[in-house]
């Protein structure tokens, strides 16, 4: 989140409900016509990576950008013993540039690697995930954590809570084991997250042990939460004959006006007699949502293939997040690289040992923002038109690569006719590579057409469109709330009922 996004959050979270609407084509719902173009897919680059020495292995990661100390920071958990694998500490690494990270002492303690422990949990934790929340007006909880504690407590096959913990600092952690967000262990990430359009924040777990499906629970206060809900099962997409896929876990988080998710496909075998299935490998998928509780596959490919041995993700990589640069044009990824297969402690142990303690790593992608899919322009005249929509403010940004082309913008009615002046010839061709361009047409403003029934026209010669940004909702037939809730509201008493929702914070998107 960089400084223009969380100035936003932080309106939002004063009750202001102007939220940007983002459209990544990951499909073609919201476009009605388009000729001479192709869809192209691309993956985020290896960037970096980062090791604990001093730990057998680091696993589960949160990271975000800090204002407090101009410091991107990485949460980590530690593990002491792969033998003991439920058993782990938080730890802290800190970044300049959002890639290249390093451990930081945070206390004096005698064991050199336990100075950069900020939350034990007491004798251990697990699954846990950390946010850094510009919308909670409590500087004391600043940072929420979402994690399982006093795993060394724990006998076998005993349930575990998944609590809260916050921190004013993300250094300095309370555990708080009576905000109980799931009273059951869900012995994978446990995903914290803010809701902007729901205003409630999430938590993606398991719902039962060793279930390995998305569930999700919803809280406004984060003291009493809604029944898990499974909202994402293996589709007959992902059958074989031989080998079985299921969802081990998922990160999502809110990008600027739309959803994305990072979904971990565990790919074991059908002819494994073991039937929790502990023999297989992570892979991560790309998915996204409007409102933040339906979600849709994009290619269906992997965000990033595993490479080859030896190098970190080579037989897992299980991506745990994303966020913002500071140049707000590129998303940093980030997650486990293992370079030994998902297996009981035991072998987990003796793998690790076998590569002399270099067998998993932290590891950072690099991709343009919303960089993951394009429309490109084949020919000098290729062309998208959208459905139509009705702008409710004069914002509209395009993210589009034109370096060696150029692209045109125009404004038409409903029945594809131009208004005056916002015309393809009336458009300032734009040239160049921005992830935030602003059509401009010579005599007219975008202004003139708030709360017109309005279709843009996007002219792609030798150019890659990216995403649209706008404050606009549907207007196919009638205006819609939003993007992400089919709700009319043409009369006045829909209106009405609307405005309503909005002013007591109960409207559903």
């Amino acid at each position: 989140m960089n400084a223009n996004t969380e100035g936003r959050a932080q309106a939002a979270s004063a009750g202001e409900r102007e939220l940007p609407a983002k459209l990544c084509f990951f499909d073609d719902y919201w476009i009605d016509f388009r000729k001479g173009t192709t869809r192209r897919w691309f993956q985020p680059e290896a960037a970096a990576s980062f090791r604990d020495p001093d730990f057998m292995a680091t696993v589960y990661c949160s990271a975000a950008w800090c204002p407090e100390v101009g410091k991107y920071r990485l949460w980590y958990e530690a593990s002491p013993d792969l033998a003991n694998d439920a058993v782990r500490y938080l730890c802290l690494a800190e970044s300049e540039d959002g890639v290249n990270f390093a451990p930081v002492d945070v206390n004096d303690h005698p064991e050199r690697r336990m100075r950069r422990v900020v939350f034990d949990g007491g004798s251990g934790l697990h699954g846990s995930s950390v946010i850094r929340d510009p919308h909670d007006p409590d500087p004391s909880r600043r940072y929420k954590c979402a994690t399982m504690i006093n795993m060394g407590a724990h006998g076998n096959g005993e349930s575990c809570p998944v609590i809260l913990a916050f921190s004013p600092d993300g250094v300095h952690w309370t555990a708080r084991p009576d905000l109980v967000a799931h009273p059951y262990t869900s012995d994978a990430l446990n995903t914290l997250y803010y809701n902007p359009i729901q205003q409630d924040y999430g938590l993606l777990m398991r719902g039962g042990y060793v279930d390995r499906r998305i569930a999700l629970r919803r809280s406004k206060d984060m003291q009493e939460w809604s029944e898990p809900q499974i909202i994402l099962h293996p589709s007959p997409a992902y059958n074989s004959d031989a080998q079985e896929v299921q969802f081990y876990s998922m990160w999502a988080g809110w990008m600027d006006g739309v959803f994305l998710g990072l979904l971990w496909r565990y790919n074991t075998s059908m002819t494994d007699m073991d039937f929790t299935k502990l023999f297989g490998y992570m892979e991560t998928e790309l998915i996204y949502s409007y409102d933040g509780l339906h979600w849709m596959q994009t290619s269906g490919n992997l965000v990033v293939d595993r490479p080859l041995p030896p190098q970190y993700g080579c037989a897992q990589l299980s991506l745990m997040g994303m966020y913002e640069t500071s140049a707000g044009d590129a998303y940093i990824l980030h997650g486990f690289g293992a370079k030994f297969m998902h297996g009981t402690p035991e072998n987990n142990r003796r793998l690790n040992d076998r590569l002399n303690g270099d067998s998993s790593a932290t590891v950072f992608y690099r991709i343009r923002k919303d960089g993951y899919c394009g429309i490109e322009g084949l020919a000098e005249g290729s062309t998208i038109i959208t459905k139509p929509l009705q702008f409710t403010a004069a914002e509209l940004t395009v993210n589009v690569r034109a370096g060696a082309g150029y692209a045109r913008f125009g404004m038409m009615r409903k029945d594809g006719s131009y208004f005056d002046g916002f015309a393809f010839d009336d458009c300032v061709p734009f040239e160049g590579d921005d992830c935030a361009a602003v059509p401009q047409w010579k005599e007219r403003r975008l202004e003139e057409l708030v709360g017109e029934q309005v279709r843009i026209a996007i002219e792609l010669n030798g150019a890659i469109l990216h995403a649209i940004t706008l404050a606009a909702r549907p207007d196919i037939v009638k205006p819609q709330a939003s993007f992400g809730n089919p709700m009319q509201i043409d009369d006045a008493a829909a209106k009405t009922a609307y405005a309503k929702q909005q002013q007591d914070g109960t409207i559903p998107f």
